[in-house]
């Protein structure tokens, strides 16, 4: 998006996850190659067949936990966080004034990862989760606009357990 003087101010804060796709095609082909090779010298069990159906099981919802994650971009001059679906055919504008909590989680990789309480449409709570750029300071950004444009905002630091879930 760009202002009328050509300047862009959303940039993207979710992770992208790159070194997770990377990982997941490494263990698929050791896999592989493990099984290649069972098959090969005939030593294949059930330990053997039930390993590689796991394994498959295993890097398909890995795989599709990382390609069904949604897009988040920042507006720092607006102020207002824009989820796209993993499709990209929809946007939501999320402004800061409707954030209600910032809760940092411990689910996520080295950064964790972030629930975002806000106010949708009609003022019906809603959740998003917000894997954060690592090395990068835009949930720093995120969280200090809130705070300005909404003192009510509830930033937890950190969080695990179940209450993560349900919080």
């Amino acid at each position: 998006m760009t202002d009328q003087d050509g300047s862009t101010n959303r940039s993207r804060v979710s992770a992208r996850f790159i070194l997770v796709y990377v990982f997941i095609l490494g263990v698929l082909f050791l896999v592989f190659i493990s099984f290649a090779d069972a098959v090969r010298f005939h030593r294949v069990t059930s330990g053997t067949i039930s390993g590689l159906v796991l394994s498959l099981i295993l890097g398909a919802v890995f795989w599709y936990f990382v390609m069904t994650m949604n897009v988040i971009e920042y507006d720092d001059v607006k102020c207002v966080l824009y989820v796209m679906d993993w499709k990209r055919k929809t946007e939501i504008q999320i402004p800061v004034e409707k954030i209600d909590k910032i809760l940092m989680s411990l689910l996520g990789a080295r950064n964790g990862s972030y629930v975002i309480v806000y106010r949708g449409e009609e003022n019906q709570e809603k959740k998003i989760r917000l894997f954060p750029v690592p090395l990068s300071g835009d949930i720093n950004t995120i969280i200090t606009d809130t705070k300005l444009r909404n003192p009510n905002v509830i930033i937890r630091n950190w969080t695990i357990g179940w209450n993560e879930f349900f919080d």
